[in-house]
């Protein structure tokens, strides 16, 4: 199989999400002696599907992952990829996040992160295209977040943006110097939210196809915040009152079902969608 057709997974939270959400995609696994113990219930799993696993020292992990943040458990999976846009789900996806120009892994991970956390519908990544990976170390800092949230892709932002428009969602761009953002309960639960670079903002033609452009209030010692950070925090205002709340973890349709954990081992996931 090519490396077209495999990613290599890293991170404790993040592969055991994989293994709940997806684990037909899983194809080997790798893990460090000490996590063997904890991970009994997917190890026996992995025996049942005739799935390679794999103890190996610490030198045996830092090569297969090329990083030190493995966390003692590595999977090769069928890559997570972006879908076309066509394929979201209408009324299914009401809360949008969209990203111009954010192309650093770790703050795309830790933005993921966030949407899971706030109940995000989906995330729409302007300027990449559909059928392309997910980068790697953005599924470690997202801690299992991008296994929750449908990732959409558009080479081009605007028309997309026009698409989520039409379909009843204002778009509300993400900028400093302008007006404050409002409570998510003023924009009737449906909204496209727009972040851009951290440091260019949102591009003119992205800033143009916005109904409003609003910023995060904040103490005006500081003119700005890092665009995950201020993800997040736009995200607990204008989501925080998603109902997702009132019955525990959110699902999205992508999921596998089950649950990992329990009497410290990981529980086998279902099958199928």
């Amino acid at each position: 199989m090519s490396s077209q057709d495999t990613q290599t997974l890293y991170g404790r939270k993040a592969c055991l999400a994989a293994y709940e959400c997806r684990p037909h995609d899983i194809l080997r696994i790798y893990h460090g002696r000490e996590q063997a113990p904890l991970l009994a219930g997917m190890l026996r799993w992995a025996a049942s599907q005739r799935i390679v696993y794999r103890e190996l020292d610490e030198e045996g992990l830092r090569r297969v992952t090329k990083s030190t943040h493995h966390e003692g458990l590595v999977l090769a999976t069928k890559p997570l990829r972006y879908r076309p846009l066509g394929e979201a789900e209408g009324a299914a996806h009401r809360r949008w996040l969209a990203l111009d120009g954010v192309e650093n892994p770790h703050n795309l991970g830790a933005i993921l992160r966030s949407c899971a956390f706030f109940g995000v519908d989906a995330l729409l990544a302007g300027g990449s295209e559909p059928g392309g990976k997910v980068n790697s170390a953005a599924l470690r800092v997202a801690e299992g977040g991008a296994e929750y949230v449908p990732l959409f892709a558009a080479s081009g932002l605007v028309p997309a943006l026009e698409i989520l428009r039409r379909s009843g969602r204002p778009v509300i761009g993400l900028e400093t110097g302008a007006p404050p953002l409002p409570a998510g309960g003023e924009l009737g639960g449906s909204w496209a939210l727009v972040a851009g670079h951290e440091r260019h903002g949102l591009s003119p033609a992205v800033r143009q196809a916005c109904d409003a452009v609003h910023a995060i209030a904040g103490a005006g010692r500081m003119d700005s915040l890092n665009v995950s950070v201020a993800v997040g925090v736009a995200l607990g205002r204008l989501a925080g009152d998603a109902p997702w709340k009132q019955g525990g973890r959110r699902r999205t349709k992508h999921n596998t079902g089950g649950r990992a954990g329990g009497k410290g081992e990981t529980a086998s996931p279902r099958r199928g969608r």
